[in-house]
């Protein structure tokens, strides 16, 4: 988010005129407000990207440590357990 930020004004230094000076004027806006409304998107896609990811890795994680070691079997039977005669 901070390179969202500080990229229109290194813009705004380097390449708008008058060259070198800090300060953006309302004709400069045109240029500007895409050049921020495009890195302000590219930033949030790549804020939702990583949190996906690290969703994505949670929840791997869960289902590893709650899954089953061994299938349960309904027909064993446990020690002291009699079949019917």
């Amino acid at each position: 988010m901070l390179a969202a930020g500080v990229a229109p004004l290194v813009l705004d230094y380097f390449f708008l005129p008058p060259l070198h000076t800090l300060g953006i004027s309302p004709e400069a806006g045109p240029e500007v407000l895409p050049f921020l409304l495009s890195a302000l998107a590219a930033a949030w896609v790549s804020s939702m990207r990583s949190t996906a990811r690290e969703t994505r890795a949670r929840w791997s994680g869960a289902k590893r440590s709650f899954a089953v070691s061994s299938p349960i079997n309904p027909t064993s039977r446990g020690p002291g357990m009699r079949t019917a005669a």
